[in-house]
């Protein structure tokens, strides 16, 4: 049966598989109590496990994000582009044509299209690896 350890402080440490019995009693630092999900730093208050790190409350130009090295959530702000990427490469696919004096019309529509598509690839990879940052940081 899986058990969840904890320590004196009662924060939960590791899962521990084990079979306790008359003859092998459970320790007092265990419990088979699930932990709650999502929880982040959770502690054993010696009936239920309880969130010690609830995430704080934000506001919608900012970001919680938990820190598992410090044990703590920190608040980063949001930064919305003023445009859209799509918008952007729009316009930048028109200066380009205007500087080489290919009218845009001439731009078929297929290239454009896998242009958008290549594009929002690239962006969702991107906003991936934004949300997995090194050190164990995921972004809320």
């Amino acid at each position: 049966m899986q058990y969840y350890k904890f320590d004196s402080d009662g924060y939960y440490l590791e899962p521990v598989i084990a079979e306790y019995n008359e003859g092998n009693p459970q320790p007092d630092d265990v419990t088979d109590m699930p932990l709650p999900q999502p929880c982040f730093r959770p502690r054993w208050n010696g009936t239920t496990w309880v969130e010690e790190a609830p995430k704080p409350e934000i506001s919608d130009d900012e970001s919680a994000i938990w820190d598992s090295e410090a044990q703590e959530w920190r608040v980063e702000p949001v930064h919305e582009p003023v445009m859209s990427d799509i918008d952007a490469l729009k316009i930048a696919v028109a200066e380009i044509a205007r500087k080489t004096g290919v009218a845009l019309e001439a731009i078929p529509e297929e290239v454009l299209e896998r242009m958008e598509e290549k594009l929002e690839v690239a962006l969702e990879e991107k906003r991936e690896a934004d949300r997995l940052k090194p050190g164990g940081k995921i972004r809320a």
